[in-house]
């Protein structure tokens, strides 16, 4: 994968290089030295590189611009702003607790990170959390993002429950030991979703296509075996993930959360 990083902060790219190493990411990293991080210049400088992601440092966070249908787009994970969502998580306001039912001593995988999300809300319970990333760009902005939060005291904990890898979730998942939870949030199938989604959706949209029916029924296989009971996120009118069918299921208006057990193969 390409992407432009534009150095707007004189920034030391050698440690972003270190990382791409470290990981295997499979990213190709064209740095382009600039002050002007503006809307009308990130334009210009992404129809030049063919649309590529661009990532700059914005007040110590990475931004990801991407112009998806002439429109330029861009989001940062900003988790200082889920704060109070966090402090307040529990099952009576998050589905997703309601559906997972987790204690402190539980190790969980969240397959599918994304932007980290659906991983603080895990470990706000106290269990601890693995978040596997696939996408080289959305990685490094996970990594980073926990190294800026763990820097604050009152996040620290949070931050020491949460590991960040790299790589496929299947493959991952069938080397990784037996875990009390796995939790896949994969990308909505289309169609699956009434009106529009949010702009870190878009980009991630553009990003990570929907698994195909074989590709499910692997992940479903891989991750059933490996767990005491899977969870999967879906739109509420969406097929069941690889045509099973859950033992359970919590739902809103918009979302379900389909629950399997280890015998449910």
């Amino acid at each position: 994968m390409n992407c432009i990083f534009l150095n707007n902060h004189e920034y030391d790219i050698k440690f972003i290089e270190t990382l791409i190493q470290e990981f295997q990411l499979n990213l190709s990293l064209s740095v382009i030295e600039t002050l002007d991080c503006s809307n009308k210049s990130l334009k210009k400088v992404s129809a030049f590189n063919d649309n590529a992601p661009l990532l700059f440092f914005d007040k110590q966070s990475f931004i990801l611009a991407m112009v998806i249908d002439n429109e330029l787009i861009k989001t940062n994970l900003n988790w200082q702003s889920l704060q109070k969502r966090i402090v307040s998580s529990g099952k009576n306001n998050e589905l997703l607790l309601k559906a997972c039912k987790l204690s402190q001593t539980m190790s969980v995988i969240d397959g599918t990170a994304g932007f980290g999300i659906d991983g603080l809300i895990l470990a706000s319970t106290g269990a601890r959390v693995t978040l596997i990333e696939q996408n080289p760009i959305i990685f490094l902005m996970l990594y980073f993002e926990k190294l800026k939060m763990s820097q604050h005291k009152n996040w620290q904990k949070l931050m020491d429950r949460i590991n960040i890898v790299f790589g496929n979730s299947n493959d991952i998942i069938n080397n990784s030991i037996k875990h009390d939870l796995i939790y896949l949030d994969p990308m909505f199938p289309n169609g699956s979703y009434k009106g529009a989604v949010n702009k870190n959706m878009q980009v991630l949209h553009s990003m990570v296509s929907p698994p195909n029916s074989d590709d499910e029924l692997k992940l479903f296989n891989t991750a059933i075996a490996k767990c005491d009971k899977l969870v999967i996120k879906r739109p509420i009118i969406a097929p069941n993930f690889a045509d099973k069918s859950p033992n359970q299921s919590f739902n809103n208006e918009v979302i379900r959360f389909d629950v399997y057990m280890e015998n449910n193969q």
